[in-house]
């Protein structure tokens, strides 16, 4: 019995970690996304100061879009701005698949 006991246990575990370590990863890749697209945009507005720079929050559009993020998806706002909730850039939660693109005001108007 403490064999299979041990067993489950670690089985247990091992695939609840490798879930946790998924959240995180894919967590960490959205902020490290997140935040370059921000610089680049803050880049961009410093080397075209007389340009208004925008940014688009994006979903993936698939079933499991959570509520915090669905109602963003194609929101877009000033550059310098912050969402609602304080942020500047996804993620907005752990597991967050969000990103951003920023855009001139020239891009924006085209669309």
């Amino acid at each position: 019995i403490r064999d299979k006991l041990v067993t489950g246990v670690q089985t247990l575990c091992s695939s609840d970690l490798e879930a946790r370590s998924l959240r995180i990863a894919v967590t960490e890749v959205t902020r490290a996304y997140g935040q370059a697209a921000q610089i680049a945009g803050e880049e961009l507005k410093k080397q075209f100061p007389d340009l208004k720079f925008y940014k688009t929050w994006n979903t993936n559009e698939d079933d499991i879009v959570c509520p915090l993020c669905g109602y963003l998806d194609g929101q877009v706002i000033p550059l310098e701005d912050e969402w609602d909730d304080g942020i500047m850039a996804p993620p907005r939660h752990v597991g967050c698949r969000c990103w951003i693109n920023t855009a001139s005001e020239f891009a924006v108007e085209a669309t």
